[in-house]
């Protein structure tokens, strides 16, 4: 034989062995895909109407089941025989009763015993549903049925599997659990449809899913996209159409939702078949990986949770709580310091504010001599201030009492000054920094000695607490005239006209709208 020969038949060999080696299966496309889920579909409607009926009339049996387990055991009996209109009257005696545990526990032994069974028949369900979808409806329903029970456990422990592998990605960033959830999209079908158990089925499907990673995803999400469609389309037609005929649309939505849940399943285990055709024999990829990347997660997830409980126990987000309300609401940063107020404490504090409102009372009477006034204002407000000191003996870091006691010094008394007043108020600011009344307490009183320059570093410091105070902007905008900073008064006083106007609906600040008025109208022009 020549070479010219031997090439030729080497190359016929070659030519033959190319043709013998089997081809990867090409994907069907999306329109047979939907042809083979529609055929499948209308086969096994009938059946799994069936099996809805048969599941319904056992839900139902095992709700009965449970109401008369519930009376028998003797919470229900007492239901019963009291009614529901004597229990908040009678309900007391019974948890004081020996028995009342006894009926505690029953109930509740009763009520997981009957949410295992309903979990339990959901599943079998489930799994009876697959099956008969994968034969086409041809499937015996008693032998469905029996299969199903058979199969609760493998698909009950290779779905913690996949739940361990999905919630720890969870915890690193998101997205690995989005993938893995993808990847595990046939578990189930591997299980219920191709006999394989745990590890093997999560590593089919993991492998079927990979092989066809783009082609399975644009198809699973069409599916999910018609659903949407279909539901934003009921929404749109309750919405628009008279609400005498809206209760049409929502029967129509009701079975079309269970239609389109059936389609479903026939789809997605059509979907499996073709993207499992041609790798019957493949075992399955390693699923390393995706171990690692879970118990990553699950490690950051104890880690999260062990920082979480010392910062709970440590009281730092009752601090922080504090503090936020401190700052962000002075007036119930104030009421706090009242109610936290012991009780001996409070005495004082309470008969105070009666006599604050018996001198704003007295002051108002038009009937009463100016030596009559001056003789039972200092007679009262000695007995306040007395007061407010023995609560401060009690509570000497109480800064509500001290902001009390400046009000009070700035009343006429025979032992007190403006002096004393300014001091109260510090202590006050001092407990609570971040109380604007507190600061403005501070800066009231710097502009009744005259220390004006003072008062205004004081109220720069309220306002950049909140610029919407409208005392702290009335009061500066006093300092700032007393000074002769006459542009900065005009701005401030104005401020504070527009801050109390719009807060006042009810009247509260008739006098502060009058009193900025009349002070910025007698500023130079």
């Amino acid at each position: 034989m020549d070479n010219n020969q031997t090439t030729a038949s080497t190359s016929n060999t070659a030519s033959a062995t190319v043709a013998s080696a089997p081809s990867a299966p090409s994907f069907p496309p999306v329109k047979a895909l939907f042809a083979d889920s529609w055929q499948t579909f209308t086969q096994s409607i009938l059946s799994l109407f069936i099996l809805n009926i048969i599941g319904i009339v056992i839900y139902i049996g095992l709700a009965i089941l449970a109401v008369v387990a519930f009376i028998i055991s003797g919470a229900g009996s007492y239901l019963l025989k009291n009614g529901l209109q004597n229990i908040a009257t009678t309900l007391p005696s019974v948890f004081s009763g020996p028995n009342f545990i006894n009926l505690i526990i029953t109930a509740s032994v009763i009520a997981v015993i009957f949410a295992v069974l309903f979990v339990i028949i959901s599943s079998v369900l489930q799994i009876a549903s697959i099956i008969i979808v994968d034969q086409n409806g041809k499937a015996s329903l008693g032998n469905t049925l029996k299969r199903g029970f058979g199969l609760i456990i493998p698909l009950s422990l290779t779905g913690i599997l996949a739940f361990v592998l999905t919630v720890g990605a969870v915890f690193v960033l998101i997205l690995p659990a989005l993938l893995f959830a993808f990847l595990l999209v046939f578990v189930q079908y591997e299980v219920i449809l191709n006999n394989q158990k745990w590890t093997a089925a999560i590593k089919r499907s993991v492998t079927v899913v990979s092989h066809h990673f783009g082609a399975i995803f644009l198809r699973l999400l069409l599916l999910w996209l018609i659903g949407i469609g279909f539901f934003v389309f009921s929404s749109i037609l309750q919405n628009i159409l008279p609400k005498d005929s809206s209760w049409a649309v929502s029967i129509i939505s009701f079975f079309f939702n269970l239609l389109f849940g059936w389609f479903s399943l026939a789809y997605s285990i059509t979907l499996y078949k073709q993207a499992k055709s041609g790798m019957e024999q493949e075992k399955g990829k390693g699923i390393a990986w995706m171990w690692i990347v879970a118990i990553i997660g699950w490690l950051i997830a104890i880690g999260l949770g062990v920082v979480t409980y010392k910062v709970m126990s440590s009281g730092f987000f009752n601090e922080l709580s504090k503090k936020s309300t401190i700052t962000n609401s002075p007036g119930l940063s104030m009421q706090q310091s009242i109610d936290d107020m012991q009780p001996e404490a409070k005495i004082h504090y309470d008969k105070s504010q009666e006599i604050f409102k018996k001198l704003r009372e007295m002051h108002k009477d038009a009937g009463i001599s100016d030596e009559q006034l001056a003789t039972e204002t200092k007679k009262l407000n000695d007995e306040n201030i007395a007061g407010l000191k023995k609560a401060l003996e009690i509570e000497p870091n109480n800064p509500r009492i001290w902001y009390e006691l400046g009000n009070a010094y700035t009343w006429l008394s025979s032992q007190g000054s403006l002096e004393d007043s300014l001091a109260a108020f510090k202590k006050a600011e001092e407990f609570n920094p971040d109380n604007v009344v507190y600061i403005n307490g501070v800066g009231d009183v710097l502009i009744r000695i005259g220390r004006n320059e003072e008062a205004v570093l004081h109220f720069q410091k309220s306002l950049r607490l909140t610029d919407e105070s409208g005392f702290a902007n009335l009061s500066v905008a006093k300092a700032y005239a007393n000074l002769k900073i006459y542009d900065s008064a005009k701005e401030h006083y104005q401020k504070a006209i527009d801050i109390f106007t719009a807060e006042n609906k009810y009247g509260s600040y008739d006098d502060e709208i009058l009193q900025a008025k009349k002070e910025l109208s007698v500023l130079p022009k």
